[in-house]
């Protein structure tokens, strides 16, 4: 009878004890205000600016972390191309689009029908749309000098469109950047080392747009590294993952009653989970409910995030965040 009585009182205990550990310690917030692509506010090419970075040294980059991209403006750049279809086969014609060398470029605005297009459309209302696009050959575009690409076409013959990019726009130009390449070390750079980076951002080669960048195989950005603050970072990214989980299902209580009274099922498998930087904290972050299906109409959902100290690994708090998804018009 004493063993019977041992054994219920063990087994009382061990199932407090395991109610306790399914239960979360964590303070949970609902948030609303929420940043989802992570980017800073925009800046001018040339500002300094201090952000969470991560050194990647194939590729002698650094990954922005927090915030997760920053909007760099500059001076809109006229960018020329022209664009032509050519015969491959019968019943068969191949566009062509190029952007012209800035060298080129110099010399082509100077043609009278190009001259008098910018004319055109810098006293339009609406900019290039209602202004008819320069029709050259291949010959007159490249002044005699055609690129070998073209070396079989009949440059007198082959008839092509002129466009510019930006004409007529007098806005800067906005790009995005999620990467910079430092120009200099004041302090040695270690593989996949996490710091607080101050410098100088420049958009890299502004003489040449995006597409000439990529084609080219230039970076975008270039930085003026001048302060470097390494961050010991104490849980890598599989230990947050599994650390999330666990904290998620601990808090699933408190988490549905919030679903509940919002309308909402519970639903988490913590399968793929994000991982992001955000106020100088990781962040996790995953569905915490089904995702809506198509739709015109605004259908709410909601994830979940997890907040971490970098530096100990040790979870802070829960944000709940509500949220919504329209699928795009056709």
């Amino acid at each position: 009878m004493k063993l019977n009585v041992i054994l219920v009182a063990i087994t009382l205990l061990a199932g407090l004890s395991g109610c306790q550990a399914g239960k979360t310690h964590l303070p949970i917030t609902i948030s609303t205000e929420v940043n989802p692509e992570g980017w800073s506010p925009d800046v001018q090419s040339g500002d300094e600016l201090t952000f969470i970075g991560e050194y990647e040294p194939k590729e002698n980059r650094i990954r922005f972390l927090d915030p997760g991209a920053v909007g760099v403006k500059s001076p809109r750049r006229l960018h020329w191309r022209i664009y032509f279809s050519v015969e491959t086969g019968p019943h068969s014609l191949k566009m062509i689009s190029r952007y012209l060398e800035p060298a080129e470029a110099a010399v082509l605005v100077k043609l009278p029908a190009v001259s008098k297009y910018i004319e055109r459309v810098n006293a339009s209302s609406d900019g290039q749309r209602t202004v008819s696009y320069p029709q050259l050959s291949l010959h007159e575009v490249y002044a005699g000098k055609v690129p070998q690409e073209f070396a079989k076409l009949d440059a007198q013959k082959t008839i092509v469109g002129v466009f510019c990019d930006n004409l007529g726009k007098f806005t800067q130009n906005l790009s995005v950047a999620y990467t910079v390449t430092p120009d200099r070390k004041p302090a040695p750079l270690l593989p996949g080392m996490v710091a607080v980076f101050t410098g100088e951002i420049h958009l890299n080669r502004p003489e040449f747009n995006y597409h000439q960048r990529e084609e080219k195989k230039i970076h975008h950005f270039n930085l003026k590294l001048t302060g470097t603050r390494p961050i010991k970072v104490g849980l890598d990214e599989k230990t947050a993952r599994r650390v999330f989980v666990e904290e998620i299902n601990r808090a699933k209580g408190p988490l549905s009653d919030i679903c509940k009274r919002r309308g909402l099922t519970f639903q988490f498998d913590g399968q793929e989970p994000t991982l992001s930087w955000v106020d100088r904290q990781i962040v996790m972050s995953d569905l915490i409910t089904p995702h809506p299906p198509f739709s015109f109409e605004p259908l709410p959902y909601a994830t979940v995030e997890l907040v971490i100290d970098p530096e100990t690994g040790k979870p802070e708090r829960i944000v709940f965040i509500p949220r919504a998804y329209a699928s795009p018009p056709d």
